[in-house]
């Protein structure tokens, strides 16, 4: 799987900037809470369940500020990342441990976890079902997974050219598409059959889909993301819900 060390280079060249283009990283009001307009957990209730004390582990963390909210609320929180970059950079937290790994290839016991999620990180740029695989080992059976990721309309109304959202459908419909250029890791994308093929070849059941637009009252964090005005009209995220329901053989 190359594109892992493609991707490890590119955010260990990159990690700094995309850190320092988000200062709002180091509000610990925010978190935790799902995609680039912040929807708090609270609202969603998608891992509210749990209880304290809680093995939860977040797939692509970043420099881990979700996952400091959820230590906050009492849980112990895991986190990989491919990028040393951003490991080196992660807030500490005595409830919130970093490791270095790719999703594909996870340093964990079978059946450790109780919940995992990936709030945009490792699916927009990793190939489902090797990382599917690698979760559905680590996690218990019935726990949940939670997936944010950039929604299929989003990705067809995306203009390579301008870098923008435009109002109509720009590419032929495809159930998986790869993107790759010399200034950017790869970016994969899905259909909603091709993730609910995934799920189920992985050991996975869907429970909730949640098509994610934005509010008029949301800030505009995320500068090379969809514009407010669109995403308030059209759904720029989908936010998974699925439950382990089998080991894999």
């Amino acid at each position: 799987m190359r594109y892992i060390d493609e991707n490890r280079k590119y955010w260990d060249s990159n990690a700094q900037t995309y850190i320092d283009a988000h200062p709002e990283f180091n509000n610990e009001n925010l978190f935790p809470s799902w995609g680039i307009w912040y929807r708090s957990e609270s609202e969603l209730n998608l891992l509210s369940h749990l209880c304290q004390h809680s093995e939860i582990l977040d797939i692509g963390c970043g420099i881990g500020n979700n996952m400091i909210g959820w230590a906050n609320r009492g849980m112990n929180c895991y986190g990989i990342n491919l990028s040393k970059s951003m490991i080196d950079s992660a807030v500490k937290h005595i409830n919130c441990h970093y490791i270095c790994s790719p999703a594909e290839r996870m340093p964990f016991c079978s059946n450790s976890f109780d919940a995992a999620y990936c709030n945009h990180g490792a699916f927009d740029f990793s190939l489902p079902t090797p990382a599917l695989r690698e979760i559905n080992r680590t996690l218990k059976i019935g726990a949940p997974l939670i997936i944010c990721t950039y929604s299929e309309l989003s990705q067809l109304c995306y203009s390579r050219a301008t870098g923008e959202l435009q109002t109509s459908i720009l590419y032929p419909f495809k159930k998986v598409r790869l993107e790759r250029s010399d200034n950017s890791p790869l970016v994969v994308s899905l259909s909603h059959s091709a993730w609910i093929d995934a799920f189920e070849e992985t050991g996975f059941r869907v429970k909730k889909l949640i098509e994610l637009t934005a509010k008029n009252s949301d800030h505009q964090y995320y500068r090379e993301s969809p514009r407010l005005e669109w995403a308030a009209k059209w759904p720029a995220e989908d936010i998974w819900k699925v439950e382990k329901y089998k080991d894999l053989l």
